[in-house]
């Protein structure tokens, strides 16, 4: 079943990467002048994230979605730690 699934996409994947590769080289002109300057603020940006995306994966919404998605609108009744906890009582 994997290798007919894997058959099946390997058009539709390889037909993404080549648009991926035109529209990078339509736009690498313009892009880059400006590379390093936009890697630089990504690094910047990712470093200033990192403790907080650190305290997310150690908290109990980071293992879960579902639950961050909930605690993020919140609705934590539908979440699937609250349904977890319903279940195992």
């Amino acid at each position: 079943m994997t290798a007919g699934f894997a058959s099946a996409f390997t058009p539709f994947i390889t037909a993404i990467g080549n648009l991926m590769n035109t529209l990078f080289g339509a736009i690498d002109p313009y892009y880059a002048p400006y590379r390093t300057k936009v890697l630089q603020a990504e690094t910047q940006l990712a470093s200033f994230l990192a403790p907080y995306a650190e305290k997310l994966a150690d908290s109990p919404l980071g293992g879960c979605v579902i639950d961050l998605e909930a605690a993020l609108v919140g609705d934590t009744t539908n979440s699937t730690t609250q349904h977890a906890r319903q279940v195992t009582r």
